[in-house]
């Protein structure tokens, strides 16, 4: 729940590091975040395509933002993220941020997460 909460708190924020924990928890978040409003936009109401956009506007700059901040954690910069963007190099991304732990001691970004 410290995760989710964290994710929360620092939703708007590149500064930092976020572990293994907190990026996985994020996504999870997001996702459950995302589900109902999708599920809404079936009913194909004007109004609700408004706030699915605001939603996807949060959930995306969330997603961008707990992404950096993984790719800190592991020691690399914030140019590795538009790799994100390219369909067969994203999943190698995806799993190397799920799987390598992060840096035990404090780098460039700051103290462990």
């Amino acid at each position: 729940m410290t995760s989710a909460k964290d994710f929360f708190k620092r939703l708007f924020s590149f500064e930092g590091r976020s572990s293994q924990r907190d990026y996985f928890v994020a996504q999870i978040c997001q996702t459950f975040l995302f589900i109902p409003f999708f599920l809404s936009d079936l009913a194909n109401d004007p109004y609700r395509k408004i706030l699915l956009g605001v939603v996807l506007i949060f959930i995306i700059f969330g997603q961008l933002t707990v992404t950096v901040r993984r790719f800190h954690d592991t020691g690399k910069s914030a140019w590795y993220v538009p790799l994100m963007f390219i369909p067969p190099i994203s999943l190698f991304c995806l799993y190397y941020l799920w799987i390598l732990p992060g840096d035990a001691e404090a780098n460039k970004y700051g103290a462990p997460a």
